[in-house]
C-alpha cells in the first residue's frame, strides 16, 4: 500500500483555500444585502379616509390590516368615538383605533415604572419600591 505524500494533499487543499474563501465572503455580501431590502410601511390613514372606507363598505378587515400596517395610534376621547360613530364608521374598527391609544399608553407606562425600581442609595444600586423589600445588603440590613 503506497502512502500519498503529505506536502501534495495540503498544497491542493491550499489552492483550493483562496476559492472557498472567496465564496463565503461572497455568499455573506449577497445575504446581508437582502437584510437591507424592506418593505416601506403604508402611508397612515386619516380619520377622513377611515369614515369614507367605512361609507363605501370596504371589508372591516381590511380596513384593521391597513390600520396595523402603517402602525398608526389613535388617542381618541368620548366625544370624537361618538362623532365617528355617528358618521358611519364600523363599531369593529372603533374598538381597533381605541386598542392603539390603551396600549401605546401601557408601553409608555411599563417603561417608565421600570426605569423606576432601580434606587441609587449608599453608593449601590437596589431594586424595588424607594423603602421596600432591598435585594442584598441594604440600608435596613438586620444582624
Amino acid at each position: 500500500m503506497k502512502k500519498k505524500p503529505v506536502g501534495k494533499t495540503a498544497g491542493q487543499n491550499f489552492k483550493k483555500l483562496p476559492l472557498i474563501v472567496s465564496l463565503i465572503f461572497i455568499t455573506g455580501i449577497a445575504v446581508s444585502g437582502c437584510a437591507a431590502i424592506t418593505k416601506p410601511t403604508p402611508p397612515p390613514l386619516s380619520i377622513p379616509q377611515i369614515i369614507s372606507m367605512c361609507k363605501n363598505h370596504v371589508p372591516q378587515k381590511e380596513i384593521i390590516n391597513r390600520l396595523r400596517a402603517s402602525g398608526e395610534v389613535f388617542y381618541l376621547n368620548a366625544g370624537e368615538i361618538i362623532k365617528l360613530h355617528k358618521q358611519g364608521v364600523c363599531p369593529k374598527v372603533l374598538n381597533y383605533m381605541l386598542k392603539t391609544g390603551i396600549r401605546a399608553k401601557e408601553e409608555r407606562a411599563a417603561i417608565r415604572g421600570a426605569s423606576r425600581r432601580w434606587w441609587w442609595y449608599n453608593r449601590q444600586w437596589y431594586f424595588g419600591p424607594p423603602f421596600g423589600p432591598w435585594i442584598g445588603p441594604g440600608p435596613y440590613w438586620r444582624y
